[in-house]
């Protein structure tokens, strides 16, 4: 999740930062624990089961959007760095 480091040191969060914008109840862009682990769950859930049970592979996650075949690289990552170079 963390793998993708800028050069002047930052981190992409956008895991974590969408998991708290898309589940905010009680205060804006915030989370308590509790609401934070039942995202994170339910996020699981979404991506790798549909209504006849649990898919075993990737193919409704849409993991090959996000991260090279391998899982090594990280697609949005790698485009950033890229147009990054250009300036």
């Amino acid at each position: 999740m963390y793998k993708c480091v800028f050069p002047n040191g930052d981190l992409r969060t956008a895991s974590p930062n969408d998991v708290v914008l898309k589940s905010m109840k009680v205060v804006d862009g915030f989370l308590n624990r509790v609401e934070f682990r039942q995202a994170i769950l339910l996020g699981y859930w979404n991506r790798q089961t549909d209504k006849n049970g649990v898919i075993e592979n990737d193919s409704i996650n849409l993991k090959n959007l996000r991260w090279t075949n391998d899982g090594a690289e990280d697609i949005v990552c790698n485009k950033i760095m890229k147009f990054k170079k250009k300036e």
